[in-house]
């Protein structure tokens, strides 16, 4: 390996002095001495017939022989080192090359960093593979290739689309153009910035975009365009439920049905009439299903006999197969709707504008009275705690309406739900008010006193009635006052019946309310 200067000769100046230094570096070496056009004093060789001056290249070359033995001449930078290093890792590059042996981790970096130029000239010595061409093109011509991969891996068209408009927009607003441009830093803080401190993106989002970028480096490595992810290290947000922009509710039992009585009642919307609007509520809160899966859905997929759906796993969410079962009612009522569709036609048409239906849908259950005032309101969209009653709440209506029956196994919703934890089950159940009510009636009596204190009171062991002392402190608010502990008592226990002695030497008695 050789690193040096090549020099190309030119018309001797004019009013250029000619001398030969008797001493130094350039002792016996014929030279010129001239003014360029700035001014400067500048001092060359001059040729053997001292008729032109010999000027070196700006940029260091490197003179080498490959494996095979031809020389080569490679143009390199302005610096002597940095040319020196590249020399350096070339004879490297040889070395593995004479041993047939791939390349160390620490080489396939310093490729990707070497500038496209070089990279190109060490491609076609044959030094390096043609595969190493590919981390010079431009990202967006990698991102047509990921966003192909992903077709054809017949993901949904509209996550590609999503994916392949975030990776565009993330790398502009980067300013990342190849794949050396990507930078763990500068990506951090764009995000950082979309996220605003909590002001700007939610959680999820951020997730979403880091995950989308993410994932397109593992795919650039998995493919041998790249060594290594330059992001593989970004961590996300945590705890991104805490963080919703869209929450969403389920409707209490009698609001749900006020609802389907309105969509019954209503006019045809969005290409449904009223009572298939009602029946694909109705459909959609039993099943669980999403609107993306009732769109999938097709007559063959129905089992009516059996009462059930049968999903194949390329068309659900998880792309795992799923049985879905029907109540004998819907599944009957189901089967006569589509008595005339062919095996392969949709069951329901499920617009894109679910929003607005199910907003024109919820503003027409206000209850009015025979004079037309209105006497309930209606069910808002949005309700005065922020949550949103959409389509994906009818989801949340399912799970929430599975657990209303307390013998109802957790791992029996979350099948019915088809979730991975029981975890996102909990997320998607809300408890009712009427749920709510029971459970705090159901709570025991905590005014009782304990079976310690009635022990004491009955045996005489006080010299007075502990459970009457404590009456009286609760009637007077904490104060005894003797000439009222009998009507506090009286107060107290007439409704009681005295429980009996148990027969052990303690003389121990049971509570009178079982449950505290």
């Amino acid at each position: 390996m050789r690193v040096y200067k090549p020099t190309y000769s030119k018309r001797l100046p004019a009013g250029a002095a000619k001398f030969t230094p008797r001493s130094g570096k350039d002792k016996g070496v014929r030279l010129a001495k001239f003014e360029d056009k700035r001014g400067h004093v500048m001092t060359e060789r001059l040729t053997r017939d001292g008729k032109k001056i010999l000027v070196e290249t700006k940029l260091w070359h490197i003179a080498f022989d490959d494996n095979l033995g031809i020389a080569r001449d490679l143009k390199c930078y302005t610096d002597r080192q940095a040319t020196q290093l590249l020399a350096d890792n070339i004879q490297k590059l040889l070395n593995f090359k004479a041993s047939n042996q791939p390349l160390s981790n620490e080489m396939q970096e310093w490729i990707e960093q070497v500038p496209s130029s070089i990279r190109d000239e060490l491609i076609q010595f044959g030094i390096l593979e043609a595969q190493h061409a590919e981390i010079g093109k431009p990202l967006s011509e990698h991102i047509a290739e990921y966003v192909d991969h992903l077709a054809k891996k017949e993901r949904h068209p509209r996550y590609v689309h999503e994916v392949e408009c975030s990776l565009n927009n993330i790398f502009a607003a980067c300013s990342f153009t190849t794949w050396t441009d990507i930078s763990a830093t500068r990506l951090r803080d764009y995000l950082d910035e979309l996220r605003d401190a909590g002001k700007g993106v939610s959680k999820r989002r951020y997730n979403s975009l880091l995950g989308s970028a993410k994932s397109f480096c593992r795919w650039m490595v998995r493919q041998q365009k790249a060594s290594s992810s330059p992001i593989q290290f970004l961590e996300g947000m945590d705890n991104q439920q805490t963080d919703p922009r869209h929450p969403r509710r389920a409707l209490e039992l009698n609001e749900f049905k006020r609802f389907l009585e309105a969509a019954l009642a209503g006019p045809k919307l969005y290409g449904l009439t009223g009572y298939e609007r009602n029946l694909l509520y109705r459909f959609a809160t039993e099943t669980g299903l999403r609107s993306v899966d009732i769109r999938r859905l097709r007559v063959k997929d129905f089992d009516f006999s059996g009462r059930k759906i049968n999903i194949k796993a390329g068309r659900t969410k998880n792309k795992d197969n799923a049985t879905v079962y029907l109540k004998p009612a819907t599944a009957a009522e189901v089967q006569q709707y589509c008595r005339n569709k062919l095996p392969n036609a949709p069951i329901f048409y499920v617009t894109d504008k679910t929003a607005p239906m199910i907003r024109f849908d919820l503003a027409n259950t206000a209850v009015k009275d025979a004079g037309g005032k209105e006497v309930v309101p209606a069910i808002p969209y949005q309700d005065e705690h922020g949550e949103y009653f959409d389509f994906h709440s009818l989801r949340h209506q399912c799970a929430s309406l599975l657990g209303m029956n307390p013998d109802t196994p957790e791992a029996v919703r979350q099948q019915a739900m088809r979730h991975k934890t029981p975890a996102m089950t909990r997320h998607y159940s809300h408890t009712f008010e009427d749920q709510q009510r029971e459970a705090i009636e159901s709570m025991p009596d905590l005014t009782q006193p304990s079976i310690e204190s009635q022990a004491a009171a009955r045996t005489g062991t006080d010299d007075q009635n502990i459970a009457e002392k404590i009456l009286s402190k609760s009637c007077f608010h904490g104060r005894e006052n003797d000439n009222h502990v009998e009507r506090c008592t009286q107060k107290q226990f007439d409704s009681e019946q005295k429980p009996p002695l148990r027969a052990n030497n303690e003389a121990a008695f049971q509570t009178i309310n079982p449950e505290v």
